[in-house]
């Protein structure tokens, strides 16, 4: 599926385009940002490159890989990004790999809702049927934006990524596709009321 597009209340899922590479560039460079996630901070043409593999593998057939912006509704700046991949043999099980948002939008809630964005992606569009996740151990804020996107935790990696010269472990979540559709069913009783 190419383009993918979702809109949320807020927020809106979309294409990585090349006017992106920039706000991309600073979010690698930035120890602020990078700190809790899978590699180092990156200088810029680290980034380049990892924002050309991320757009190219958005042309792959079939599409395994869903890396969008995260911007704001109405606004076409990208905020951050969040993604997705599928994982075989039958690409019924998605993994959200990233999510990073600038600094000067967090403690917004933006996090969760783009996460709820790209959950949504792969059980309403993609047919999935698990989606899981994971955040550094070490990283406690992040708990409250995952499981703010309907997420269980289900357990730890231990030293499952290296990264600043050390080892970390990570704590797992995941949710299945009937437990979003209830979610989703009891929304729309509560907005009904």
């Amino acid at each position: 599926m190419y383009p993918a597009t979702v809109t949320g209340d807020r927020l809106c899922l979309r294409e990585l385009t090349s006017e992106d590479l920039p706000v991309l560039t600073r979010l690698y460079g930035d120890p602020r940002v990078t700190r809790y996630l899978r590699f180092d901070s990156l200088g810029a043409d680290e980034a380049a490159a990892k924002y050309e593999e991320r757009r190219g593998a958005a042309f792959d057939a079939p599409r395994t890989r869903y890396e969008m912006a995260v911007t704001t509704s109405g606004d076409p700046l990208m905020i951050g990004t969040v993604g997705m991949t599928l994982e075989p043999p039958h690409h019924l099980s998605g993994w959200l790999n990233e999510l990073v948002l600038v600094p000067e939008v967090w403690s917004r809630g933006y996090g969760s809702e783009a996460l709820r964005l790209m959950i949504g992606l792969g059980f309403e569009r993609l047919g999935l049927h698990r989606i899981w996740g994971l955040r550094r151990h070490d990283h406690p804020v992040t708990h409250g934006t995952i499981t703010g996107a309907g997420m269980s935790q289900e357990g730890r990696m231990r030293d499952w990524v290296r990264t600043g010269g050390r080892w970390h472990d990570v704590v797992t979540y995941s949710v299945l596709r009937h437990e979003w559709d209830a979610t989703r069913c009891r929304d729309v009783t509560s907005a009904r009321r």
